[in-house]
């Protein structure tokens, strides 16, 4: 019988013989759903992160902010400046002709007593601020009127403030009212207040914008963008794009969340690892007549070993699948308030994957060795000690 026709053989009677092993098969299982349930909620936090930043911006929307301290939270953009940016070459024109750009400002003020310790951000934006955001809708009360002291509360921060229309946040300039509700596809912009740039300087005392927000007629025309403004020295502004800027704002968060999800999952898979050696091993073992028997009657030892490994995978695959599912019900969805704002985890596809190969992974280093021993296990020795 051809190598190829052997392991098939023994790869199906290891799979529908597994009750004769149900023991061990539960133990390898659910030592691979821990590992991978772990790593899957860890990885989780990190994939809600990140979709957050990338539903704040497509490619074609660039933050011009100044060069020495490229942050929007810092007001170094003086509004005599606005006009140039907006007259730079490749911008986008709305429908009336108007170049789709924006001046705008953010800041953090504290929250009412007992609505949550965290401070909460105020971003202020112009006439062509929500033009720019196609992904922004209201979905209660009305928007807010430039001139008066009036703000919104974006969904994902009124869930964790727990503030409602008609609720005050007290500023320098006095007391702003909550007029409405918003959504814009739960970016970073949701994560606090939104209110009219001119009205929030004048009453705050900010003399300068934090940023300037564009958008480009195509997004290969961001290059020739920056180098227009770099050019220009009397301007001392750059250009980042904006779904960069808050993944470059959040490395060291990000940083930390790879070390940490990682370094468990390094931990957990060791033990795991020595388990599984451990259990393939007795596998080995509780089979040696068998795989004595097969020996005898003319099978190799390539398919001996391979039926050991693909039994190895298909107990892995099982795990992964209950843990990254255990870790689905459990996390997918499950808000997160963080330094770095307020989004929801995500068990998405790519972190399931992720996890099915680190499972996968282990379980083929953990038979490894044991199946090179079924397939070198001379058949008069298996013979006697059976």
């Amino acid at each position: 019988m051809a190598t190829w026709r052997q392991g098939v053989v023994l790869m199906r009677m290891d799979l529908t013989g597994w009750r004769a092993r149900v023991g061990t098969s539960i133990v390898i299982v659910l030592g691979m759903a821990c590992v991978t349930g772990v790593l899957a909620s860890t990885l989780a936090n990190r994939a809600g992160l990140i979709r957050m930043y990338d539903a704040t911006g497509d490619a074609s929307r660039v933050m011009i902010m100044a060069a020495k301290s490229p942050s929007e939270f810092n007001a170094n953009i003086l509004p005599s400046q606005v006009g140039t940016i907006l007259n730079a070459p490749g911008l986008a024109k709305g429908s009336k002709g108007e170049t789709l750009g924006d001046a705008e400002i953010r800041f953090r003020v504290l929250p009412p007593p007992g609505a949550s310790w965290r401070p909460i951000s105020v971003e202020g934006i112009g006439a062509e601020g929500i033009a720019l955001r196609q992904n922004f809708r209201l979905v209660a009360g009305r928007m807010f009127e430039p001139g008066l002291h009036e703000l919104l509360i974006g969904r994902s921060a009124q869930s964790v403030y727990g503030l409602k229309i008609g609720d005050p946040i007290l500023m320098r300039g006095g007391n702003w009212t909550v007029v409405g509700i918003f959504s814009s596809g739960g970016d970073v912009m949701e994560n606090g207040l939104v209110a009219d740039a001119l009205t929030v300087m004048s009453g705050e005392g900010i003399s300068a914008f934090g940023s300037v927000l564009v958008k480009l007629e195509r997004p290969s025309l961001f290059e020739p963008l920056k180098q227009w403004l770099i050019t220009n020295p009397a301007m001392a502004v750059g250009a980042e794009r904006q779904s960069d800027y808050y993944i470059r704002t959040a490395g060291q968060y990000l940083g930390y969340l790879n070390f940490f999800s990682f370094f468990v999952g390094a931990i957990i898979s060791i033990g795991a690892l020595l388990g599984s050696v451990n259990i393939f091993n007795a596998v080995v073992s509780s089979r040696s007549l068998e795989i004595a028997t097969f020996r005898a009657i003319g099978y190799r030892a390539l398919p001996v070993a391979a039926s050991v490994v693909v039994e190895a995978v298909a107990l892995a695959l099982a795990g992964a699948v209950a843990g990254a599912g255990g870790a689905w019900l459990l996390f997918d969805g499950r808000q997160m308030v963080t330094g770095m704002g307020i989004y929801s985890m995500s068990v998405s596809a790519p972190v399931i994957a992720l996890c099915a190969g680190w499972a996968v992974t282990l379980c083929l280093l953990g038979s490894a060795a044991p199946a090179l021993r079924a397939a070198r296990l001379p058949v008069s020795d298996a013979l006697r000690s059976s």
